[in-house]
C-alpha cells in the first residue's frame, strides 16, 4: 500500500492560533528551521494527531489545544490511496472525527463503527510503525537499543506486518479454546445421556413390576391422596378464619389512627407559636431584670421612680400574658403528642395484623395450590389402568442412544481439530514461524544498519542474533551502547532508523510520499556525520521521485551545507506575539537562511 499525503492544516494546535496553517507537501528536501520552543515539531505531531488521535511526543491530550484561544482545535489532512482520494478531519475543545473519501463522508469502513481500528486498516500503518518508520525523532523515540527485546520484538513485527500472525495466532487459540469448551460440554452431555439410558432402564423394570402390583397398590394410592386433600381443606378452612378475625380486628383499630395525620399537622404548626411566645417571654424577662438598676435598658437614661414603676408592671404583664399563651399551647401540645402516641401504637399494630392477613393469604394461596395438585393427582391416579406399556420409554432410550453417538462423533472431530491446531499453534508462535522469519532478516537488519554505521564515519559493528539480541564491537572489543558517546548514539541510532525504513519499503506492503527527521542535528552529532546523514537523505530522495523529506532542526543556521550540492526548501517557524507561524523562505542551493 502507498499513501500520497497532499497537505496537511490546523489551527489552535499547540503554539499555534486561531488561523488555519497549512503546509502543502513535496518531493523534494524541507528545512524547518525555529528555535526551540517556536513549534516546528507541532508539525509532526499534528499528522499524528489526525491520522492516529495521539500526539507523536508524549503530550496529554488536553495539553494540545491551544492555551490562550483554549478551544476548536482542527487538523486536517489530504492523502490519496490508489486512485481514491481522502480527507480526515479531528478536532478537539469539540471533539471531532470526519473522514471522505472521494468527497463523500464515510460512515464506516466495514459493518463495524468507524473507529481507530478500522482507520489504521485503511491507512495500512499503526502508530508504532508511523513512530518509527514515517516519522523519525532522536528524541522523541526510545532508541532501538534501549528497548527491552520484547519491544524489539514488536516493532520488527509492526513494520514487516507480522502482526497477522499474531492475529492468527490468536484466533487458532481462541478456535482451540473454543473447542476444548466444546469436547467439555460434549463430554458432560455424554455423561448426561449415558446416565439417562441407564435411568430409563431402571424406569422400565420398574414399571413392568408396577404392572404386576398395580391393583395392589391403587387403593392405597388413592386414599393417602384423598387424606392430604381432607387434610389441607381443613386447614386451609382454619386459615380462612384467622383471616376473618384479624380483618375484624383491623376495622376497630382503623378510626384510633384516622386523626393521625391532622394531629400530626397541629403539632408540627404548633411548634413555631411556641417558640414564639417562649422568645418573647425571654427577651421580656431581661428587660424587667433592670428593674432595680434605675436605667433605661433601650437608651441608659435615669428612670424616674413613677415612671420605671409604671413601665416595669406595663413588662410584667405582658410576661405574664406571654407565659400564659405559652402554657395554654403547652398543654394542647402535649395533650396531641400523647393523642399521637396512641394512634401510632395503633397503627403499628394494624400494620402488624395486616401482615398477618398477608401471610395467612399465602399459606391459603399453597393450601389451594397443593388441594389442586392433590385432586389432579387423584384423578390420574384414578384413570390410571393396569396397562402399563415401558415402549415410550425404549423410544426414548433409542433416542439418546442415537444422541450418544452424536456427541461420541463430535467429540472425535473436536479432539481431530484441537490436535491441529495444537501443531498450528506451535508454528505461529515465537519458535515456529516467526523465529524462521527472524533468522532470514536479520542478516538483511545486520548487514544494512552496518553499511550506514559505516557511511556516518563509525568504526563499530553491531550484530543481532536471530531473537534480536545484539553485540556492539568497536575492532576486537566488546563494548555496552551506553558506553558510547551522545554523538555516537546518535549515529548509531539513526543508521537503526534508516535501515528500518529502507528494509520497510523493501519487504512491507506499506509505503509513504513523506519522511519527517526531528532533531537529528541537535543530539550531538557533528558536522561530519551531518553530512554524511544528508548525503544519505538526498540518495533515498534520488531514488524516490515521489519522496518529500522534511528535516527539522534548531541548529541549521549553525551548520555548515557548503558540501551538499543539492536544491532544497527551507521553511521557518516563527513567533509573532503569543503564537507560532510557518513561513516560507525560498529555495536554496548550498545552504539554508
Amino acid at each position: 500500500m502507498y499513501i500520497k499525503f497532499k497537505t496537511i492544516k490546523f489551527k489552535n494546535f499547540l503554539s499555534y492560533g486561531n488561523g488555519w496553517t497549512t503546509l502543502n507537501f513535496n518531493n523534494k528536501l524541507n528545512l524547518i528551521n525555529a528555535q526551540n520552543g517556536a513549534g516546528k515539531s507541532t508539525i509532526v505531531d499534528a499528522i499524528s494527531f489526525v491520522l492516529f488521535g495521539k500526539p507523536y511526543r508524549d503530550i496529554k491530550m488536553k495539553s494540545l489545544v491551544n492555551y490562550i484561544n483554549k478551544r476548536h482545535l482542527e487538523v486536517e489532512i489530504q492523502f490519496d490511496i490508489g486512485k481514491d482520494s481522502y480527507r480526515m478531519l479531528r478536532g478537539l475543545a469539540p471533539s471531532k472525527f470526519e473522514l471522505y473519501k472521494n468527497g463523500e463522508m464515510v460512515e464506516a469502513l466495514s459493518s463495524k463503527k468507524l473507529n481507530q481500528i478500522e482507520i489504521d486498516k485503511l491507512l495500512g500503518v499503526k502508530y508504532l510503525l508511523f513512530k518509527n518508520v514515517m516519522c523519525i525523532g532522536a528524541i522523541s523515540n526510545v532508541p532501538f537499543f534501549n528497548m527491552c527485546l520484547s519491544d524489539r520484538r514488536e516493532l520488527l513485527e509492526t513494520i514487516f506486518g507480522l502482526t497477522n500472525i499474531a492475529d492468527m495466532l490468536d484466533e487458532v487459540k481462541d478456535r482451540r479454546s473454543n473447542d476444548n469448551i466444546t469436547i467439555k460440554t460434549m463430554s458432560a452431555t455424554k455423561t448426561g445421556l449415558e446416565n439417562s439410558i441407564n435411568d430409563l432402564i431402571k424406569i422400565i423394570a420398574d414399571m413392568e413390576q408396577k404392572s404386576r402390583n398395580f391393583e395392589t397398590n391403587k387403593a392405597d394410592r388413592l386414599e393417602k391422596v384423598k387424606y392430604h386433600i381432607e387434610q389441607q381443606k381443613s386447614d386451609l378452612v382454619k386459615h380462612e378464619t384467622n383471616i376473618q378475625k384479624c380483618e375484624e380486628k383491623c376495622a376497630e383499630l382503623e378510626p384510633d389512627f384516622a386523626e393521625l395525620d391532622d394531629t400530626m399537622t397541629r403539632i408540627r404548626e404548633r411548634v413555631a407559636g411556641l417558640a414564639e411566645h417562649k422568645a418573647k417571654v425571654t427577651s421580656l424577662t431581661k428587660i424587667y431584670d433592670f428593674r432595680d438598676k434605675n436605667k433605661c435598658p433601650i437608651c441608659g437614661t435615669d428612670f424616674c421612680s413613677d415612671h420605671a414603676k409604671e413601665y416595669f408592671d406595663g413588662i410584667l404583664a405582658e410576661i405574664n400574658m406571654e407565659q400564659g399563651f405559652y402554657d395554654t399551647l403547652n398543654e394542647k401540645q402535649k395533650a396531641d403528642e400523647e393523642s399521637a402516641e396512641k394512634m401510632r401504637n395503633s397503627k403499628t399494630f394494624y400494620e402488624k395484623v395486616k401482615s398477618r392477613i398477608s401471610t395467612e393469604q399465602t399459606v391459603i394461596e399453597g393450601l389451594k395450590r397443593g388441594i389442586a395438585y392433590d385432586e389432579q393427582q387423584y384423578r390420574e391416579i384414578e384413570a390410571e389402568t393396569n396397562g402399563f406399556d415401558p415402549s415410550d420409554q425404549r423410544k426414548r432410550v433409542e433416542e439418546y442412544r442415537k444422541q450418544l453417538k452424536i456427541c461420541n462423533d463430535t467429540i472425535d472431530e473436536t479432539s481431530e481439530r484441537v490436535a491441529i491446531d495444537t501443531d498450528l499453534i506451535s508454528i505461529l508462535s515465537d519458535s515456529g514461524i516467526k523465529r524462521y522469519f527472524f533468522e532470514e532478516i536479520v542478516p538483511i537488519l545486520n548487514l544494512k544498519i552496518n553499511e550506514y554505521i559505516k557511511k556516518f564515519g563509525l568504526n563499530v559493528e553491531v550484530i543481532f542474533d536471530s531473537m534480536l539480541e545484539y553485540t556492539l564491537t568497536r575492532g576486537a572489543f566488546e563494548m555496552e551502547y551506553n558506553g558510547l558517546s551522545n554523538g555516537e548514539k546518535t549515529r548509531v541510532n539513526v543508521a537503526m532508523l534508516l535501515t528500518f525504513y529502507d528494509i520497510a519499503k523493501q519487504l512491507s506492503n506499506w509505503s509513504s510520499s513523506i519522511l519527517f527527521i526531528d532533531e537529528i542535528f541537535d543530539t550531538g552529532i557533528d558536522g561530519d556525520g551531518i553530512t554524511d546523514f544528508l548525503k544519505e537523505l538526498i540518495t533515498m530522495i534520488q531514488g524516490d521521485s515521489n519522496l518529500g523529506v522534511y528535516l527539522i532542526s534548531h541548529k541549521l543556521n549553525d551548520l555548515n551545507f557548503s558540501q551538499i550540492q543539492y536544491k532544497f526548501e527551507t521553511l521557518r517557524v516563527q513567533k509573532k506575539g503569543c503564537f507560532s507561524q510557518l513561513v516560507k523562505d525560498r529555495n536554496e542551493q548550498g545552504s539554508p537562511s
